[in-house]
């Protein structure tokens, strides 16, 4: 059943809003992976220094899938949206970027996958942070 004209967009804003701020997620990230490459915590583990750089690494790649969300999720705004997810598709499959099987979602299913990307990061950055927070803690 597609979405009235009015909740698809206030649906995208949402969306779009919650995007945008996961990019704090992605910052804490590149500070939690900065101050394991730092000299002074070298006191911690090498094994525990490859874990949260990895983690970072992780992090960075859901930033920039989400980042491209964001930007395309911005762009329905401006169309309609239900009018347009057609169009998009051929899009993703003619460059190659979408399986079969995820084309012609209706756009709650979209967001959806949108939000697993943020709770993906999320949950990165807290594993980040939980070691991080571990090293200085068995150290200091």
């Amino acid at each position: 059943m597609p979405v009235s004209e009015t909740g698809a967009n206030w649906s995208l804003e949402i969306i779009v809003a919650v995007l945008r701020a996961s990019r704090l997620l992605v910052w804490l990230s590149l500070l939690f992976t900065a101050v394991a490459l730092t000299p002074w915590s070298g006191m911690a583990t090498g094994w525990l220094r490859v874990a949260i750089v990895a983690l970072g690494f992780g992090a960075l790649w859901f930033g920039v899938r989400i980042a491209i969300d964001e930007h395309l999720f911005r762009r329905l705004l401006t169309l309609d949206a239900n009018r347009e997810l057609d169009a998009f598709d051929e899009s993703l499959a003619r460059l190659g970027w979408a399986q079969p099987d995820k084309l012609g979602r209706p756009l709650g299913a979209r967001i959806q996958g949108a939000m697993r990307l943020v709770w993906w990061l999320a949950a990165l950055v807290v594993a980040q942070g939980l070691m991080a927070v571990s090293v200085f803690w068995a150290y200091s």
